[in-house]
C-alpha cells in the first residue's frame, strides 16, 4: 500500500470570530450561573444566582480540529469462474475463441476468467483536537457556515500565535488513523496498485472565549463559542487544557511530523525548538 499527498493537502485555517470580546462577555454575564453545572443549580437551599456569581478572569483562545478527505484506490486481478446456461439440449460442448468447454449435467459450462477490478473507498473525518466533547455535527456546521470567514495561516503563524491551542492528536497520528480506517481486504489474485491519496488534511482553529467564575469560594469556567454564541458550563482555561496534554512538547511533535511528511527527513531548526520551550 502506497500513500500519496496532493499538492497543498495540508492547510492551517483560523476561523474569524463572529462575537467580539464585549459580546462574548455579555453572553457570559447572562449565563454565568450555568458555569457551575446542574447539581449546584438543583440545591434549593443554596445555589448560585446571577448576583452571587462573579467573573474573575477571562481569555480568548482558538481550539483546533482536523478535517480529512482521503481515498484508497486498488487496481487488482481476481480469478473467478462464470457459469453459462446452455439452452440447446443437444449441445454437449461449446467452443469459445478456440477453447472448448464441456456441458455439465446441469446444462451449464464453467468458464475460468480473470477479472480486472478497481475498488475505491472514500474517507471523510472530523477529529476534535482537545478534551472537549464536540460531536461531528458541530464541526461540520463550523465548516459549512463559516468557511468563507477564515484566515489562511502559514506554518510559522501556527508556531508563533499564542492564542492557538495545539491539537492533542498530531499530524502523523491523523494520517495513521485515516490509513487504518481505509484498510480493508479485496479478493485478489494479483494487486496491480494500491494507493491512498490524501486530498485534504486541514487543521482548523475556531474561537472560544473562557470566563472563570467565582461563587461561594468555588471556581468554574463558562465557555462561549466565538462563532455561534453557544455556552458550555464546567469548562477549562487554556492553562489547564495544556497541562492535560500527554506530551508537553506536543507542538514540536506536530511541527516535526509536518516536515517529515512534506519533506522527508525534515526537522525543526533548533532556534524554533528553543522558542517553543519558552
Amino acid at each position: 500500500m502506497e500513500t500519496k499527498f496532493c499538492d497543498d493537502y495540508l492547510r492551517y485555517l483560523k476561523m474569524v470570530e463572529r462575537l467580539d470580546d464585549k459580546a462574548a462577555r455579555q453572553i457570559a454575564e447572562n449565563n454565568k450561573v450555568s458555569a457551575f453545572g446542574v447539581l449546584d443549580k438543583l440545591k434549593v437551599w443554596k445555589r448560585p444566582s446571577n448576583e452571587s456569581v462573579t467573573i474573575i478572569n477571562s481569555e480568548k483562545r482558538y481550539e483546533p480540529f482536523w478535517y480529512v478527505e482521503a481515498e484508497r484506490e486498488i487496481f487488482f486481478k481476481s480469478i473467478s469462474s462464470y457459469s453459462v446456461e446452455i439452452k440447446n439440449p443437444d449441445a454437449h460442448s461449446i467452443e469459445i475463441d478456440g477453447n472448448r468447454f464441456d456441458v455439465k449435467q446441469d446444462r451449464k459450462i464453467h468458464i475460468p476468467v480473470t477479472e480486472h477490478c478497481k475498488n475505491k473507498k472514500v474517507h471523510v473525518s472530523h477529529v476534535y483536537g482537545t478534551k472537549r466533547d464536540v460531536n461531528k455535527k458541530e464541526m461540520v456546521e463550523y465548516i459549512e457556515k463559516h468557511s468563507s470567514e477564515q484566515q489562511e495561516l502559514t506554518f510559522e503563524d501556527v508556531l508563533q500565535d499564542n492564542l492557538l491551542l495545539q491539537p492533542e492528536k498530531k499530524l502523523a497520528t491523523i494520517i495513521h488513523i485515516t490509513e487504518r480506517e481505509l484498510a480493508h481486504s479485496v479478493n485478489a489474485s494479483e494487486i496491480i496498485s494500491d494507493i491512498i491519496t490524501f486530498d485534504k488534511v486541514y487543521l482548523y482553529y475556531h474561537p472560544v472565549y473562557a470566563f472563570e467564575c467565582l461563587w461561594d469560594q468555588k471556581t468554574a469556567v463558562l465557555e462561549v463559542d466565538g462563532l455561534n454564541g453557544k455556552t458550555v458550563g464546567g469548562g477549562r482555561m487554556k492553562k489547564e487544557l495544556i497541562s492535560m496534554m500527554k506530551d508537553p512538547d506536543f507542538l514540536m511533535d506536530v511541527a516535526g511530523d509536518a516536515l517529515d511528511i512534506v519533506v522527508p527527513g525534515g526537522r525543526l531548526p533548533l532556534t524554533i525548538l528553543k522558542r517553543l520551550r519558552k
